[in-house]
C-alpha cells in the first residue's frame, strides 16, 4: 500500500492523523481523482460538450456539476468549446469551491466586501468565486507572484468580462506597503500540494519534509504581511492543498492564541465529508471555523480551508481613505508604485484595438453593456451572434468573410455571450480573437 508515496510523507501522516492514515494512504495510493466540476457561470448549457456526463451537485456549491468525459477517442478537450471561452461555464476542483461556502457565511454575516484581494490567484477559479460576491462598485485585485502563471490568471479573468479587477504580479508576502488596506483576502497559500498527490503523481516526487518546512517559513511572512494589509474588521481566508499541520493549523493558532485573528463560528453538514480541525489537531478548537478535505472521505481532492476575522478594535494604520481608490484606474496608479500592474479593466489596447476584456462583457453576462472609450454598443458598434460551428471556427483564429459584417468592428458573440472582435476594412477582414486562446483546428 503506497508503494509510490514518499516514506517520509506516510511516516508524518501515521504519525499525525493516526485514525484516518490508513484511509487516506489507501485513497491515494489505489483510487481515481474525483470526477472533475463543471460550474456553471452563465445561461450557456455545458451540454454542447461531446462525451459530457453530469453527475450529481456538488452539495457545498449548487451551481457546480461533477461530471465525467466519456471514454471515446477524439474527444476534444474542453477549453476548445466556444462556451467555455465565452466565460459560460469554468472547470474546477470540487474541494476548492468551499470558499464560496465561506463567502456566502461572511455575506450573511455582513462583512465587508467592497476592497477584496487574492493574494496567490492563478489559475483563477477562487478569483471568479471572489467576483460572485463583489458588490457594485466594489474593487478586487488579483495577484499571481510567479510569471509563468500569469497568462493563466489572465485568460481566465477575461472570460469574467469584469471590469472592476486589476491584474498585478507581486510577491504574497510583499503586500505591507498597503496597510490597512482590504475588506478581505484569500490566499491559497503556497505549500507542499499532498493533496494533489492523486492527480498528480509527479508532485509525490518532489516532496520532502525539508520542503514542507521551507514552504511553512514562508507562509508565515505571508501572514505578517497579508495581516498588515487587511484592515480592522476584515476577513481572511485561509487555503492549502496539503494534509501537514505545520502548513495549516500550526500556522493558524499563533494568530488566534494571541488574539490577532478571530476565527469565524461555522459548522458543516456531517454528510459532505469534510473533516474538521478539532479531529485530526487537538489544539484547535471545536467552535471554530477549519476542515480538511480528505480523499476517500470528502468527492474531493486534498484540501484544508478556514475563514477567520481581524478584531475591529484592532489598531489601525489605514491607507488613504476607501473612496480615494475605490476607482479602479485610480487605484491602478496607486500600485504601479509597489509592483507591477499586469492589466487593469476594458481599456484598449496600446494599438487603439478594443481589449478581448472589453467583448468578454458585453452580453448576458453583466445585462448591459459597459462604456469604455469609443467601443459601445449603443454607439452602433455591430454584434454578429454565431452559431456553434462558427463561433468555433472564430475560437481558431479564422477570418470569417460574413455578410453581416460592417466596415469597422464588429462583436462576434455565442449564444449573447460576447467571444472577440472581428475587423473589416472594404473586402479585408481580420479575426482579433487572442492568438494565445486560439484552439486547434
Amino acid at each position: 500500500m503506497g508503494q509510490w508515496l514518499p516514506d517520509e510523507f506516510i511516516r508524518r501522516v501515521t504519525k499525525e492523523f493516526p485514525d484516518h492514515a490508513k484511509a487516506l494512504i489507501h485513497s491515494l495510493s489505489n483510487e481515481t481523482a474525483t470526477d472533475r466540476t463543471l460550474r456553471c457561470l452563465q445561461v450557456c448549457s455545458p451540454h454542447e460538450i461531446e462525451g459530457f456526463e453530469p453527475g450529481q451537485r456538488v452539495p457545498w456549491h449548487q451551481e457546480a456539476t461533477y461530471f465525467t468525459r466519456g471514454g471515446a477517442e477524439g474527444l476534444r478537450p474542453i477549453h476548445s468549446y466556444p462556451g467555455y471561452q465565452a466565460g459560460a461555464w469554468y472547470v474546477q476542483e470540487a474541494a476548492g469551491l468551499m470558499v464560496h461556502r465561506l463567502l456566502e457565511h461572511l455575506r450573511t454575516e455582513g462583512a465587508p466586501m467592497e476592497r477584496l484581494l487574492d493574494a496567490c490567484a492563478a489559475p483563477g477559479g477562487k478569483t471568479l468565486a471572489l467576483l460572485d460576491f463583489l458588490p457594485k462598485g466594489g474593487i478586487l485585485v488579483a495577484s499571481e507572484p510567479m510569471e509563468h502563471r500569469l497568462a493563466l490568471l489572465d485568460a481566465t479573468l477575461a472570460r469574467s468580462g469584469s471590469d472592476r479587477v486589476i491584474m498585478v504580479q507581486n510577491q504574497a508576502q510583499n503586500w505591507q506597503g498597503l496597510p490597512g488596506f482590504f475588506d478581505g483576502i484569500l490566499v491559497d497559500m503556497p505549500c507542499s500540494g499532498e493533496g494533489m498527490f492523486r492527480k498528480h503523481r509527479e508532485a509525490a516526487k518532489d516532496w520532502s519534509m525539508d520542503k514542507s518546512l521551507t514552504l511553512a517559513a514562508l507562509q508565515s511572512k505571508i501572514m505578517d504581511s497579508l495581516y498588515q494589509a487587511l484592515r480592522p474588521g476584515g476577513w481572511l481566508i485561509y487555503a492549502t492543498c496539503t494534509f501537514g499541520k505545520e502548513e495549516n493549523t500550526g500556522q493558524l493558532l499563533p494568530w488566534i492564541t494571541s488574539g490577532r485573528l478571530e476565527p469565524a463560528a461555522l459548522s458543516l453538514p456531517e454528510d459532505w465529508g469534510w473533516v474538521h480541525a478539532s479531529v485530526l489537531d487537538q489544539r484547535w478548537n471545536p467552535r471554530h471555523a477549519a476542515w480538511w478535505s480528505i480523499p476517500g472521505l470528502t468527492q474531493g481532492e486534498g484540501f484544508f480551508c478556514s475563514v477567520l476575522r481581524k478584531p475591529i478594535e484592532a489598531k489601525r494604520n489605514d491607507y488613504p481613505p476607501k473612496e480615494t481608490l475605490q476607482e479602479p484606474s485610480i487605484l491602478r496608479e496607486e500600485l504601479k508604485k509597489q509592483m507591477r500592474v499586469y492589466k487593469g479593466g476594458l481599456a484598449s489596447h496600446p494599438s487603439g484595438y478594443p481589449s478581448p476584456e472589453l467583448a468578454m462583457a458585453y452580453g448576458k453576462k453583466h445585462g448591459h453593456y459597459p462604456q469604455t472609450g469609443p467601443w459601445s454598443v449603443e454607439e452602433g458598434c455591430p454584434i454578429v451572434d454565431l452559431d456553434k460551428t462558427l463561433a468555433t471556427w472564430f475560437c481558431q483564429g479564422q477570418n470569417l468573410a460574413l455578410g453581416e459584417l460592417r466596415n469597422g468592428w464588429n462583436l462576434m458573440t455565442y449564444q449573447g455571450l460576447g467571444l472577440g472582435w472581428m475587423h473589416r476594412e472594404g473586402t479585408r477582414v481580420q479575426n482579433h480573437f487572442p492568438k494565445s486562446l486560439r484552439i486547434a483546428r
